[in-house]
């Protein structure tokens, strides 16, 4: 039941301008193309213009988490082997292990393990699979609260990377 608490994340709904709810940062189709602002309205309008975003945590330790890793472990998840997960991104084995290993070793935490024995591949644990979830929704909320204000601020003609039609710049993952 405690797992559940902790990935549950029902957040009550905003009426408050700026703030995004939930329900917005899972619906793109939800965001309002908001006015332009006062200061706004003095800018040349920016046709088409596509809002990107990368996002990541770190401490003093270094990088704990950010879209590297998450694809790395959206890879793995997806039933791709950790060597066929790092082609797909461009990296080196040891290159994605040495991600991996980094990211347990400063938050305390196994995010991969074994499926079944030497040979067999991995899968995300528990923690893998809560973080994995939890910064996917992190993400999606900063960026539709990033669109929003853009769209406040900047030009009520910006796009997300969905409505672009570019989300993920990278390639399809492979099939497994």
């Amino acid at each position: 039941m405690k797992k559940q608490h902790l990935i549950n994340n029902n957040y009550p709904e905003s009426g408050s301008p700026g703030v995004v709810s939930a329900n917005m940062a899972r619906n793109t189709a939800t965001v309002p193309k908001a006015p332009l602002s006062d200061d706004a309205a003095d800018l040349p309008p920016l046709d088409q213009a596509v809002m990107r975003l990368h996002l990541w945590l770190e401490n003093e330790k270094g990088v704990l988490f950010g879209l590297g890793r998450h694809r790395l472990l959206e890879c793995i998840r997806s039933g791709l082997s950790l060597k066929a997960a790092a082609d797909h991104m461009g990296m080196s084995y040891r290159a994605a292990w040495g991600k991996i290993k980094q990211t347990e070793k400063v938050l305390g935490i196994t995010l991969i393990e074994k499926k079944h024995g030497n040979r067999s591949g991995y899968k995300l644990t528990p923690a893998g699979e809560m973080l994995t979830t939890r910064f996917e929704q992190w993400y999606a909320e900063v960026e539709q609260f990033a669109l929003v204000r853009s769209r406040i601020l900047m030009s009520s003609h910006t796009l997300s990377f969905e409505d672009a039609g570019t989300h993920h710049t990278e390639k399809s993952l492979p099939k497994t």
